[in-house]
């Protein structure tokens, strides 16, 4: 099944479920079912709506067009689809994938809620989403499958939903999974009382098993009606208990963040980087924390832990060889086999991680990786009018992976025999192949360690294998390729417009700022409602469901990234907006903290997202944009708030700090100093940012217009100088300062103003770290001069 590996927390849950159901359910997975399904006539068979539905599924379908393809094999012999149920009139493309089963769909909502309990039924409900490759199995084997249909619709309410879309739904049911079962994954299927509580639920089941299964939740149902109940409230309790606050009124500390830090490093895998065994996922929220906690430490363990990882990632099949992006997560503990559906959140975050990387170390293979990624993106992510699609799938042809893999025959058909042979030792082909009879291509040796054995430049060899990727990259896009999600998700559109305006000041690349910037715009004019609130999702211009505390979170973090990289006050604007409105709709007023859904939203319980997993936490990013928009605005409300989030989460943090990994890479810059090259102070007055030049450094201060700064030789013993210092830095050159008429001095002293550049040499150091860069300062206003302050600068890669 899609793997989901279980919370770290799940493992200390109070929670026994009563013996009997969980015996009688459990059962399942060692028992030989001996039920088998059977493919009804048709004539037997048709959904259970009224006139009127129907009527109203008909429109829709004719909607569609000649052009539309129904997602089944119950066709007449028109090839219409025999069934259509109300899923034909959602956004999702998870959910129109199920619009043609036999099973009578709904998505979640009031009528589903109302008419099981209306007719005391169950429900079930079967969360997924669209790349998903074992929901895409359990669709063909059961819910295309009539008997099991009939049975659902006989016995149950059935409910579908796109987890991508209801996250808040996904987590409640989740944590029920993995509290009953032990394990989660998708796709993820519950039984629920009519007001939505789970008594059971498990992932994927084999359609034999799974009418067993039907049968034995329908005969507890009515023979033990009492008892379901009271298991469903007592796991209703757990699963509020586990999203509870439970603050101390203390904040964490150092401590914290290295219990996180050994945490992670008893995971970690030393002969192939990453954190597990199989399946392994890249755990982005990991590397960025072992990535700034190397940078604060200045130890270069925890740099090499990542690299380590980093590189092996990059040279694996996990990797796309020859179109770039990653796949999701590998199957195997060498990073070789992928589970090969792609999804835009991780391009985002491993993008972050690679222009992360590549500023420490400043080495040009995490540059090229970043551009690689970025560039896949963009050519097939990217939508037009701006913003990016979700996903593609792992499936094509009937096959998982099938367009991304090759035989020895096709890469022959297509590459020069000298290009042949550098393929074949560069990928370490074979006619056996490495995956059912086919080639995943992936680097034994890094490039450069390839480009020594073979005894060349490395500037020809990559060349070489740029023609090679662009001759494959081009046969390969005739190929059936797998399934768009095209829907736009705010938050991971968030996370990518966040990454390439940062990749895009970084490396100079005006196509990743612009993509940026058009993506920034087209959110904010498409992804809001008449009163200005975000929607989660849209599709072809429609929208789906209503924004979550993350989406808010996300989107208003790429705001600032834009204002970071282009000074213009309307990004400003916008993130503080956005986050004014976060506060409102859904701070948690009595206990502190944030609701992942607002006061309003139908769900059997308000879910927080704490964890961070796959995806920093909305509560990490939240955390993350207020101390962010505190430094860029001065305003105090925005630091309070944080500082209550913290302490609202310290005992959770001191008890599970492995739970929190992108949360505290954060932190960890409140506790210390933010390293970042760019950074403000002065209540947001004044900007800095420190560039690298190829014989030192050059930091660009901005002040806004009314303040200034004394000069480096104020010409008053009484003021604070500024100052830059720093590792191996000498000959450090100050512009020239203006004259300033004070009230408290006789003759005018020296100030900087508007825009200021500092510059210096800088010695070699002998350290994998980057060195660092001490910017002093005192800032004045026409009114008021604030207390002295200090930044410390990472001065970054070169180009």
């Amino acid at each position: 099944m899609a793997a989901k590996g279980v919370h770290i927390w799940t493992r200390h849950l109070w929670f026994i479920a009563p013996l009997y159901l969980l015996t009688v359910l459990h059962g399942l997975n060692h028992a030989a079912a001996e039920t088998r399904s059977e493919v009804l006539p048709m004539t037997r068979y048709s959904l259970p709506i009224d006139d009127a539905l129907k009527q109203t599924l008909h429109t829709a379908l004719q909607a569609k067009g000649e052009a539309y393809r129904p997602r089944t094999h119950h066709l007449d012999k028109q090839k219409q689809p025999l069934f259509t149920n109300r899923l034909i009139l959602e956004s999702s493309p998870y959910l129109l994938h199920h619009a043609h089963n036999p099973v009578n769909w709904h998505p979640w909502g009031e009528e589903a809620l109302a008419t099981a309990k209306a007719q005391n039924k169950p429900i079930f409900i079967s969360i997924g989403y669209s790349t998903c490759h074992w929901c895409h199995v359990m669709e063909r084997e059961s819910f295309e499958n009539i008997a099991i249909a009939e049975f659902l619709n006989d016995h149950f309410i059935s409910i579908k939903v796109d987890r991508e879309q209801r996250p808040d739904l996904d987590d409640i049911y989740m944590i029920a999974a993995q509290l009953i079962s032990g394990q989660g994954g998708w796709p993820l299927n519950a039984f629920l009382t009519p007001d939505g509580k789970p008594f059971f639920a498990a992932t994927y089941f084999p359609a034999d098993r799974f009418l067993v299964l039907m049968d034995e939740v329908r005969q507890v149902w009515q023979q033990d009606h009492a008892k379901v109940l009271a298991q469903a409230a007592r796991i209703h309790t757990t699963i509020e208990a586990t999203l509870s606050p439970d603050s101390s009124g203390q904040l964490p500390g150092h401590e914290q963040i290295q219990a996180a830090l050994d945490y992670f490093l008893g995971q970690y895998d030393e002969f192939n980087g990453g954190f597990s065994t199989a399946p392994k996922f890249p755990q982005e929220t990991v590397l960025l924390l072992l990535l700034e906690q190397a940078l604060q430490q200045r130890d270069e363990q925890l740099l090499g832990t990542a690299i380590h990882t980093l590189d092996a990632m990059q040279q694996g099949g996990i990797y796309d060889q020859v179109g770039g992006g990653f796949h999701r997560y590998a199957t195997d503990p060498d990073w070789l086999i992928p589970h090969f559906e792609k999804m835009l959140y991780n391009q985002a975050l491993l993008a972050e991680v690679y222009l992360r990387a590549w500023q420490l170390t400043n080495n040009p293979l995490y540059k090229r990786t970043l551009k690689h990624t970025l560039d896949y993106v963009l050519r097939e992510l990217y939508a037009d009018g701006g913003g990016f699609y979700s996903a593609t799938d792992a499936d094509s042809e009937g096959e998982e992976g099938r367009f991304f893999v090759w035989d020895e025959e096709e890469l022959n058909a297509v590459l020069s025999k000298k290009d042949q042979a550098l393929a074949r030792a560069l990928f370490n082909t074979s006619a056996t192949g490495n995956f059912e009879g086919r080639n995943i291509l992936h680097l034994e040796l890094s490039l450069p360690e390839f480009a020594e054995q073979q005894g060349m430049p490395y500037s020809d060899l990559a060349e070489q294998i740029d023609r090679i990727r662009d001759q494959l990259y081009n046969v390969r896009k005739t190929r059936v390729a797998p399934a768009l999600d095209d829907k736009l998700i705010t938050a991971w559109n968030g996370l990518m417009i966040r990454t390439l305006a940062l990749a895009g000041h970084a490396l100079r690349n005006p196509r990743y700022l612009s993509a940026a910037w058009q993506s920034a715009e087209h959110l904010w004019q498409q992804h809001r409602d008449g009163n200005g609130n975000l929607w989660r999702d849209t599709r072809e211009g429609q929208p789906g469901a209503a924004a979550t505390q993350e989406d808010y979170a996300a989107l208003a973090r790429a705001m600032l990234a834009l204002y970071d990289t282009s000074g213009g006050e309307l990004w400003l604007e916008r993130a503080q907006h956005l986050t004014d409105t976060m506060l409102e709709q859904f701070w948690d007023e009595k206990n502190g903290g944030f609701f992942l859904t607002t006061a309003d939203t139908l769900t059997p319980l308000r879910s927080r997202s704490l964890d961070d997993g796959a995806l920093p936490s909305g509560t990490s990013q939240g955390y993350a944009l207020l101390q962010e928009l505190a430094q860029r605005t001065g305003n105090i409300h925005y630091q309070t708030r944080a500082t209550e989030l913290m302490q609202q989460l310290a005992t959770r943090i001191t008890k599970y700090p492995a739970s929190f990994s992108y949360l505290l890479s954060q932190y960890g810059q409140t506790l210390e100093q933010p390293l970042a090259a760019i950074q403000f102070a002065a209540q947001g007055a004044l900007k800095a940012e420190v560039k690298a030049k190829e014989d030192g450094f050059e930091l660009q201060i901005n002040l806004r217009e009314g303040w200034h700064i004394n000069a480096q030789d104020p010409g008053d013993k009484r003021l604070i100088a500024t100052t830059v210092d720093g590792d191996g830095l000498y000959e450090v050159r100050y512009p020239e300062s203006k004259p300033l008429n004070v009230q408290f001095s006789k003759h005018p002293i020296a100030v900087y103003s508007g825009e200021i550049k500092i510059s210096g040499r800088q010695q070699e150091m002998n350290t994998l770290l980057p060195p660092r860069l001490n910017f002093a300062f005192q800032a004045c206003s026409d009114r008021i001069c604030l207390p002295p302050e200090k930044l410390v600068l990472q001065i970054p890669a070169t180009h």
